[in-house]
């Protein structure tokens, strides 16, 4: 289960959380396995979501230094 995501507000995965909780709160589907292909579909979604994440902050940081470098460069040129 993942229960760090159910305070969030922004969630890529949200229709895949809310049907996993859906599916757990039923015990015989949990017990049989049937929550296996939607546990692993959110798992997937949230293996993407992070890689999205981490390439807009890179690409974010990247934007940032070469603005610091440009303005350290324009400071020590006046």
């Amino acid at each position: 289960m993942h229960p760090q995501l159910s305070g969030q507000k922004r969630i890529d995965c949200k229709e895949l959380v809310e049907a996993l909780e859906a599916c757990e709160r039923d015990t015989l589907s949990k017990w049989t396995d049937k929550c296996t292909n939607i546990e692993n579909a959110l798992n997937k979604c949230l293996i993407t979501s992070r890689n999205n994440r981490s390439a807009q902050n890179r690409e974010e940081s990247k934007r940032k230094k070469a603005e610091y470098e440009q303005a350290k460069k324009d400071f020590w040129s006046s």
